[in-house]
Parts: C-alpha cells; structure tokens; sequence
C-alpha cells in the first residue's frame, strides 16, 4: 500500500504565486486585498515548509515585503490637505504584477505560435547543429528570472532620471567689476558706509562678491575700511585721504 501523498501546484516564482491568487479570487490587480493575499501568500509557504519542501529565497522575499506593505496599509494614513495623492503602499507591487502578467501573456502566446509551427512541420524544419550558439542559453530562463532582468533595468532607468544634473549659469557680474563699482562710488562720495553700498544691489551674490572685493583691495592698499560703531558696519575711503579714524586693514 503506498503512503498518501499530498501534491501542490509548483510556481516558478512568487510573482507566478500572486497572480495565480489573483485569478483565482477573480480580484482587481490594480486594487489588490492586501490581507488576503499575503494571508494566501504564508499558507502556501507554510504548506511548504510542512512537506519539507526548501523555500526559495525570493519567495521569502516577497512574504516580507507582503507583511511591509500590510503593515503600511493597517496605520493610520496622513490628514493630507491639499489636492495632491497619498501614495498608495501597493503601487510598486501593482505596477510589478501587471509587468510579469504582460511577459507571462507573451510568453503563452509563443508558446501556442510554437505548437502551430510544430503542427505543420514535425521535424521541427530546423538542422541537428553540433555547436552550441549563444540562443541556445535562454532555453534555462525562467519568466520569473526575465521579470526580475525587467525590473532592474526599470530600476537603473529610474536612477538615471534622479541623477542630478549640473547646469553651468553665468553671474550677472564679475568681480571686476565690483570692484570697479566700489572704487567708482569711493571716488564720487569720498567714503561710503557698507550697507548703503549693498542696498543698491540687494543680491546675496552681489554681497558676497563685493566683500571679497573688499577684503583683495585692502589688501593690496586700494582701499580703507574704517570700523563703524557697535562693529555693525564700516565705511570705505579712498588711501589717498587721511583722516585720524581707526582703521582696519
């Protein structure tokens, strides 16, 4: 008398296993119950795991993502008060599916066109060939392991996009010509005090480019700084007048 055997549908990856659930429930891929497909998705493994059966490590992968997504489904969702969507936490998941579900539906179709072709030439119409060609390694892929090829490449398109991109602008000035405005302005008043200087040209660039301006042409005695009071500003004078102020070089 032989033992009772117990046989399970085999899927060549969980993406086979999802959407076998899929169909079979007759759910909405684009709106999948999340509960109850992870629910379905541990059952099987446990079935598995029951009947000795080694778990494959993509599979296991999948379970935990499930459970992710589960878990991100159960918890509270932000007030959100604008106009824009929440991110739905199944959407990667959906767009996947749907992906794998258009190979698998590819892949049928081959299958059928295949059996036509065999129908009206049995010999198969092809040579035997002694050498192996490089066609002849597809015949060990599997969809689950070209959907996953697919999902790279998606993903390494998706990195180029985020890639930051360098645009080269060009100032409106140059520091030349600060400096020539400053000794422009220090020539016609005599002196001018700095904030009254910048407000000409409230712009952080102009400010930043008028002190290294100012620091350069201290340094090489075209201009003098003299120190205001409390320290929050100082003037600027031409070298050639003297006058018995503090200042700063």
């Amino acid at each position: 008398m032989q033992p009772y055997q117990i046989h399970i549908p085999q899927f060549e990856g969980p993406f086979d296993l999802l959407l076998f659930f899929i169909e079979r429930d007759e759910l909405d891929i684009y709106n999948i119950p999340i509960s109850q497909i992870t629910q379905d998705f541990l059952d099987y493994l446990h079935r598995l795991e029951k009947l000795e059966i080694e778990v494959a490590s993509e599979f296991i992968y999948m379970a935990a993502t499930l459970i992710k997504i589960k878990t991100r489904m159960l918890l509270p969702m932000p007030q959100n008060h604008l106009d824009t969507p929440i991110d739905d936490p199944r959407q990667e998941l959906v767009q996947q599916l749907v992906a794998y579900k258009q190979f698998k539906t590819i892949q049928k179709e081959l299958e059928r066109i295949e059996e036509e072709s065999l129908k009206l030439y049995p010999s198969g119409g092809t040579t035997a060939i002694s050498k192996t060609q490089p066609e002849d390694q597809l015949h060990s892929i599997t969809l689950y392991q070209l959907m996953m090829v697919y999902k790279k490449v998606l993903e390494q398109q998706k990195l180029r996009e985020k890639k930051p991109t360098h645009v080269i602008q060009k100032y409106p000035y140059t520091p030349e010509e600060v400096k020539a405005f400053i000794q422009t302005l220090v020539f016609k008043h005599g002196k001018i005090d700095f904030l009254s200087f910048v407000a000409q040209k409230p712009d952080k660039l102009f400010i930043i480019f008028s002190i290294l301006s100012i620091l350069e042409m201290v340094q090489y005695k075209q201009l003098k700084v003299i120190i205001g009071e409390g320290f929050n500003n100082f003037w600027m004078m031409n070298t050639e007048k003297e006058e018995n102020l503090l200042v700063s070089v």
